[in-house]
């Protein structure tokens, strides 16, 4: 069997000491890996670059040979040996939701990034420790034990698979704050970790309602025990990533936490306990199982995190914690972003999902492609309403998602776009080729089909005049800065982008006024008018000219109740707000 050990003594370093003893069965070598990526984020993470002093010995000490083979994988030279003892260092500087992190408040690990593995025995069982300071305590959704030294706690793990390891992060911490409530057969904990002042009370009726909801929906939980960890920082943050028996969820700051990021951590949490089902059970077949090594294509994205999103968001809504209001704040976020976003205009979002491989999570190239989450929530919406109104309010999304769940996820099988897509026109009684052809998978316009499916449930969209008489007068998005005033943004269907002005120009002066970072103060003073730009752009000054917007500027979008509602769309509403069939 397989023992890891953690240890530290230097916090402030940051240094993780790593050591994996491998028991030598036949080999002559041993190849052993550090995985490339994490699941729940699908682009390269490339955690060898943390890595340092790596190295191999036996079990007298002796130096083994070993060479490196790519850039996370090495191959050891085990013959004659018994058990080999691979050791390094692993810098853990980043606290996030998904990284590894030490300081002298915690210990916060992703085995995923940090822990090394056999590819030839992944679904060996292993023995994991851990050594902190005495009297701190574990949050983890692996179950763990505890022993007590005089100058140190070692916890202790036995994950039945890399694959359970891989998938059970864990923070050791002196200062938690932790709850627990049951939902039907399942104990589920809370456990903040940060400076924060929790209102229990508030806190563990929200979270038993909108989880008893989604329970309620699929009927059964898919494990007996689930964590949410919730990391609590100082500073504004907003970051989940799932895993089957848990999820890390880093928000900030904390004196925010029961005010203005309260719905944040609602619906942050919400959104990651979906996960459970969708993504950690209902998965693509292309990533069953996982491949560490290496990416997992899948143009699905659209399903495991636009799914996730609108449901997250949903299930507040049909449990009470979130108002109608709340609701059409989120889904008119999501709206404003597809719409501020030209990309739609250049890539499909199942396109978009391949390539979360190729530019991870960042805006990258201006105007080349979409969002996951933020399409994806918008094709969840309108898949759910195309599904009740074809199937005459007899069937929703969820039903789909409940038969990848049984006769996909349950008999030990992954699910492909075309199931899918077989699924959603299963459940709707027709054909949805447009639907997929055009709007998955091809560019076209979402808001003619969104605005059916909002009127079909007494909804419609609103345009309203931009923040900044920049954004409405010119089609320019400009942000005031300490360091200047920078262009962030252009629209494509107005003249300035065509007037010579790029990202990233930082303005100089308008109209012959030197601007100091009140460009957009200036832009409102002289609105309507033809202004005279110089911008500095590397180093060099520009002059140009910007007219005026034909085409409305950026606009502000939001979903809202019909003044009017027939009795035929207050219906609909009412059965697609509630899950009721």
């Amino acid at each position: 069997m397989i023992h890891y050990r953690l240890s530290y003594k230097n916090p402030q370093h940051r240094f993780l000491a790593v050591e994996v003893k491998i028991p030598v069965l036949s080999d002559k070598k041993i190849q052993v890996q550090l995985p490339s990526w994490r699941p729940g984020r699908y682009e390269l993470g490339n955690f060898a670059k943390n890595v340092r002093n790596f190295q191999v010995k036996n079990e007298k000490g002796n130096a083994v040979p070993f060479s490196k083979l790519n850039k996370d994988l090495w191959e050891i030279i085990a013959k004659g040996e018994t058990e080999i003892i691979v050791s390094y260092h692993y810098y853990a500087a980043d606290l996030n939701a998904g990284s590894t992190y030490i300081d002298e408040k915690q210990l916060y690990v992703n085995p995923v990034n940090c822990c090394i593995y056999v590819p030839s025995r992944i679904d060996e069982s292993s023995q994991f420790t851990v050594e902190v300071p005495a009297g701190w305590e574990m949050a983890c959704g692996m179950k763990n034990s505890k022993s007590n030294g005089d100058a140190c706690s070692v916890f202790h793990m036995q994950p039945g698979s890399f694959h359970e390891l891989a998938d059970s992060p864990f923070i050791v911490s002196p200062q938690f704050h932790h709850r627990e409530y049951r939902v039907d057969q399942t104990l589920f904990h809370i456990w903040f970790n940060g400076e924060c002042r929790p209102d229990w009370d508030r806190i563990l009726n929200d979270f038993s309602a909108f989880t008893k909801k989604q329970i309620q929906a699929y009927g059964a939980f898919p494990v007996d025990e689930y964590h949410f960890l919730i990391q609590i920082l100082p500073v504004q943050f907003y970051h989940g990533v799932e895993h089957q028996t848990s999820s890390v969820n880093a928000l900030g700051p904390g004196y925010e936490l029961m005010r203005d990021r309260y719905d944040d951590l609602l619906g942050l949490c919400s959104h990651e306990l979906y996960h459970a089902w969708n993504i950690k059970s209902i998965r693509p077949a292309e990533m069953w199982p996982y491949r560490y090594q290496e990416e997992n294509y899948f143009k699905t994205g659209y399903v495991a995190e636009g799914v996730t999103t609108y449901m997250g968001d949903y299930f507040l809504l049909a449990s009470g914690v979130f108002s109608v209001s709340n609701y059409l704040s989120e889904l008119s976020a999501q709206l404003q972003k597809h719409l501020d976003n030209f990309g739609r205009k250049n890539y499909s979002v199942a396109d978009s999902s391949w390539d979360t491989w190729l530019d991870g999570y960042v805006p990258g190239v201006p105007e080349r492609k979409v969002s996951i989450y933020t399409e994806g929530c918008l094709l969840a919406f309108m898949t759910d309403v195309l599904i009740m109104k074809h199937s005459k309010n007899k069937f929703r999304l969820h039903d789909v998602m409940k038969k990848l769940y049984t006769e996909y996820y349950l008999k030990g099988k992954g699910y492909m776009a075309s199931d899918y897509r077989a699924e959603v026109e299963s459940f709707a009684g027709t054909g949805l080729c447009e639907f997929f052809d055009t709007l998955v998978n091809g560019k076209q316009d979402y808001i003619p089909t969104l605005q059916k499916c909002l009127e079909y449930v007494g909804l419609e969209i609103s345009s309203l005049d931009p923040a900044t008489a920049a954004e409405k007068f010119y089609g320019i998005k400009i942000t005031d800065a300490a360091s200047g005033s920078i262009i962030t943004a252009i629209h494509p269907d107005e003249p300035a982008y065509h007037c010579g002005i790029s990202l990233g120009d930082k303005l100089i002066s308008i109209n012959g006024y030197q601007v100091n970072s009140d460009a957009n103060k200036w832009i409102a003073y002289f609105a309507g008018e033809t202004l005279d730009f110089i911008c500095m752009r590397n180093s060099e000054l520009k002059k140009i000219q910007i007219p005026t917007a034909e085409n409305g500027g950026f606009r502000s979008w939001k979903v809202t109740r019909l003044e009017k509602i027939s009795a035929e769309q207050q219906k609909n509403f009412n059965l697609w707000s509630t899950l009721t069939n």
